[in-house]
């Protein structure tokens, strides 16, 4: 699964759960930093 794909499914599955978290521009930088440290 690509970076993008990662990002995007994450992100629904935690707006979904946590709908009331405020700032959440931050899930896709979180996806990046941890997609970037996984060995290649």
């Amino acid at each position: 699964m690509g970076e993008d794909e990662t990002v995007a499914e994450v992100r629904a599955l935690l707006i979904e759960r946590h709908p009331e978290w405020a700032c959440q521009e931050w899930i896709e930088r979180g996806v990046g930093c941890l997609c970037s440290e996984r060995p290649g």
